[in-house]
């Protein structure tokens, strides 16, 4: 029978296959809890600076991490209830999203154009005609000219006429369409949720480097 020249052993190899995975497993809650952070303080961030009446639109933000993570919002209560059913904003494993379903969010966020009636009533064609603001002229319907009166102390100093191109009259009487400005509430927070994301990634890093969790709430 052939002896072995040399037995070599070697020890360790299984309690360091449980370090790895129990480091794999630290980095993977870690992880999880960065994009929670991020998602809570993004969500935070975002809801504190959209505009607010009711409360039901900031409500909507947060959603169900009002209740889950204990965060306080300011507005009306029925307003957060109704807002909770309105979220996308969530934290799944690796991803998060911040947003919301309420239909008003996107105005709130880009702007919108205020618009009057798109057809005009008998009554207020009538009224257009009668004081000039509208011609006939050989069976088309024309601007006018109309003179705008101005008072002082209860009393007509002088007009201004408009010639033809008086649409803004028009919208003044028969319905105005103007250009609300935009909030942008989400999209001025992107730079600084990401900065915030990077920072909260290094420390889940970090933590897992020296065999410590990093806690979701802050």
């Amino acid at each position: 029978m052939e002896k072995d020249l040399f037995n070599i052993t070697f020890k360790g190899v299984d309690e360091l296959i449980k370090v790895a995975e129990r480091k794999a497993q630290l980095l993977d809650a870690n992880v999880r809890n960065a994009v929670a952070r991020t998602v809570l303080w993004g969500a935070g961030r975002i809801a504190e600076e959209c505009p607010t009446d009711t409360g039901r639109l900031r409500a909507s933000i947060l959603g169900y991490l009002v209740h889950k993570y204990g965060l306080r919002v300011e507005g009306d209560p029925v307003a957060v209830a109704d807002g909770i059913s309105q979220s996308v904003t969530q934290i799944n494993g690796y991803e998060g999203r911040i947003g919301t379903n309420v239909a008003y969010a996107s105005h709130q966020e880009y702007g919108f154009n205020a618009t009057g009636p798109k057809k005009l009533t008998d009554k207020q064609r009538r009224y257009l005609f009668a004081v000039g603001i509208l011609q006939s002229k050989d069976g088309r319907v024309v601007p006018g000219t109309v003179t705008v009166l101005v008072r002082k102390s209860g009393k007509i100093t002088g007009g201004k006429t408009y010639i033809g191109g008086i649409n803004k009259v028009i919208n003044r009487r028969a319905g105005s369409v103007s250009h609300v400005k935009g909030k942008g509430f989400f999209r001025r927070n992107l730079v600084l949720i990401d900065q915030y994301f990077q920072e909260q990634m290094e420390e889940a890093i970090k933590a897992t480097e020296e065999d410590r969790l990093i806690p979701v709430t802050f």
